[in-house]
């Protein structure tokens, strides 16, 4: 008679492996993953006994992460280092980011647009909230918006960001709070990305976990954390006013890129942004998001409309009727922003669908152009 198997221990209900329940196929010898599908490593505590989830790594002898919640003052009421809110049962912790209900969740929608307004008035005229197959966030500044997505989304990735913000007349230049932030509207560029970068890389060579090197920069680093949030392969729409304009455009592009470890699609705006967000009836004249009625991107480009101008210099939108977008692929070889607007295929645009399977498109060009 074979031997009977003890019952399952309460530890193993966090993915400890189970005496005598263990094989490894001859045609799966090396397939590093395990208990959730997470990549194991074996090599120190032996097999399936350390986890990589992506933002931490997990012990699952112990039912604990090895560093604590990146949301701990969310959740004073938990140990930083306890799996999936302590209830492995009904919730899930895919990522190592905290718990998530999904016996009772909501179908988390999949893609997500964040708008970052620039003053009270923009604010007034926002709804966040579901719209068709999007959900929409509304936020000071990149921290809080990367609060509010992992509020909503949990250990869940999804398929698309779009992040509307504004730009400058001049390019390159990114707006990441709005005058409603604590700190107060702010800009970034390369330089912004680069120096962030590398002050996370010295934190980590002086022995600071690599899920604890902040660079210096906490809003950066939410834009990091955001990308993460995308699975990959997925796209990461900025729209904001020349943000990828000229070389200054691109070498921010590059840098997003690089902070991203390319996983996903990147979009920055080479030109000025005339209405991002309109209805589907007549509406052109809306920024934001109005009724249900949402997520549409065409015509963003109006030729018709007078130049913009700064302190230093000004844009005219008659000599740039469609500047388009400037992408840096997922998995790229090359570090090298493409211009959708003249590789022979697509305008430049990008058309956000409120439903379908498909809510992100480039634009491709009519027969007649």
């Amino acid at each position: 008679m074979p031997e009977v198997l003890n019952p399952i221990k309460s530890d193993h209900s966090f993915g400890m492996v189970m005496p005598g329940r263990s094989w490894t196929a001859a045609s799966a010898e090396g397939y590093r993953f395990g208990f959730n599908g997470k990549e194991s490593d074996g090599e120190i505590k032996g097999d399936g006994n350390s986890l990589d989830f992506g933002a931490r790594v997990y012990d699952s002898r112990l039912g604990r992460w090895l560093s604590p919640d990146y949301l701990t003052k969310k959740s004073t009421w938990l140990s930083p280092y306890v799996f999936a809110g302590n209830h492995p049962i009904t919730s899930i912790d895919l990522n190592g980011y905290g718990e998530d209900e999904v016996a009772t969740n909501p179908a988390v929608k999949t893609n997500i647009l964040i708008i970052i307004p620039a003053t009270s008035e923009e604010v007034n005229s926002t709804m966040p909230g579901p719209h068709g197959d999007w959900y929409v966030i509304v936020a000071n500044d990149l921290v809080d918006a990367y609060k509010q997505f992992h509020e909503y989304t949990g250990a869940k990735r999804v398929d698309n960001i779009v992040l509307d913000t504004h730009g400058a007349i001049e390019p390159g230049y990114l707006m990441i709070s709005g005058s409603n932030s604590p700190e107060g509207q702010r800009l970034i560029d390369n330089t912004n990305i680069k120096e962030y970068r590398e002050e996370r890389a010295g934190q980590i060579k002086e022995g600071k976990p690599s899920d604890e090197a902040s660079g210096g920069d906490d809003q950066i680093a939410a834009l990091s954390m955001l990308s993460l949030g995308i699975n990959d392969g997925g796209n990461f729409v900025i729209n904001s006013c020349r943000s990828g304009g000229d070389l200054t455009g691109k070498k921010l592009i590059n840098e997003m890129g690089i902070i991203t470890n390319y996983r996903v699609n990147i979009y920055l705006s080479q030109g000025v942004n005339n209405g991002t967000i309109w209805d589907q009836d007549t509406n052109r004249d809306g920024i934001y998001a109005q009724a249900e009625k949402i997520l549409i991107f065409g015509d963003l480009f109006d030729s018709g409309k007078s130049s913009v101008c700064s302190s230093t210099s000004c844009y005219s939108n008659k000599d740039h009727p469609a500047d388009g977008f400037l992408m840096m692929p997922a998995h790229s070889s090359s570090g090298m922003g493409v211009n959708l607007s003249s590789d022979g295929i697509h305008n430049g645009n990008i058309e956000l669908h409120e439903t379908g399977s498909s809510p992100v498109e480039v634009e491709k060009k009519s027969s007649g152009q």
